[in-house]
């Protein structure tokens, strides 16, 4: 969810002693809430990055997936939403900007630790 929310720049997440996810029952997926937030202005507050910075494990599924980000065909995809344009050019650099930033604090986190990083 730290990953999800530096993305978006959603600094929105916890709030009101509420960190505004939901599971779908005992065992089922959890449910991010509150994202209208997101994307809202660049720069991303510091924050986010605080709370990327204290991230030392990651899904490995997840990281996988943001090395493979095709943003080009994210883009396509999302332009033909019936209510696009979703995100503007300033929020797609952004999104690429932050993921860059991602990536490399995952490589930071497994040069130190190796694989430990990935937590399943």
């Amino acid at each position: 969810m730290i990953v999800f929310d530096f993305l978006m720049s959603n600094a929105d997440r916890f709030g009101d002693d509420n960190a505004n996810l939901l599971t779908l029952g005992d065992d089922g997926p959890l449910i991010f809430l509150d994202n209208g937030s997101g994307f809202s202005a660049p720069p991303p507050p510091a924050v986010l990055d605080a709370r990327l910075a204290s991230v030392s494990k990651f899904r490995r599924r997840t990281i996988d997936a943001l090395r493979a980000l095709d943003t080009q065909a994210l883009k396509a995809t999302m332009a033909a939403d019936p209510l696009g344009p979703i995100l503007d050019a300033a929020m797609w650099r952004g999104l690429e900007t932050r993921r860059t930033a991602v990536l490399e604090h995952v490589a930071r986190q497994q040069k130190r630790f190796g694989d430990a990083v990935f937590a399943w």
